[in-house]
């Protein structure tokens, strides 16, 4: 559990970072994104842990995730092939791609806002 945290942490600290980057200006930014392994422009925002049903939402209705989607499932990370509902990932690798787990790292620029700040390794 602690391990989930902390990568759904990193990568909300990462899209930060980079709309922060994208507001700002890349060079900007002082901030140095590692290759994560996913492709360029993957939607790391939309990053969620799995779940078969809304247990929020009135009657509990199934989730669907849409094709595209990005999933944290027992700390593995997924990516559905197609749209998907009800399907747990590890069992169903034909609607879910297992990728490798993301960079646990983040690197800033030296004496960039983000270094002072305190944020990443420093290179």
């Amino acid at each position: 559990m602690h391990r989930r945290v902390v990568v759904l942490a990193f990568l909300a600290l990462v899209a930060t970072a980079c709309s922060d980057a994208s507001e700002a200006g890349p060079a900007d930014s002082g901030t140095v994104l590692p290759d994560g392994g996913g492709d360029a422009g993957t939607p790391t925002r939309a990053l969620e842990l799995w779940t078969a049903r809304a247990t929020l939402a009135p009657g509990t209705p199934p989730v669907t995730y849409a094709a595209g989607r990005l999933v944290m499932h027992d700390g593995q990370l997924y990516r559905a092939r197609s749209a998907s509902t009800e399907q747990v990932p590890p069992e169903h690798p034909a609607v879910w791609e297992r990728l490798p787990p993301p960079v646990d790292d983040l690197r800033t620029a030296l004496g960039s806002e983000w270094t002072e700040r305190g944020v990443g390794l420093q290179p």
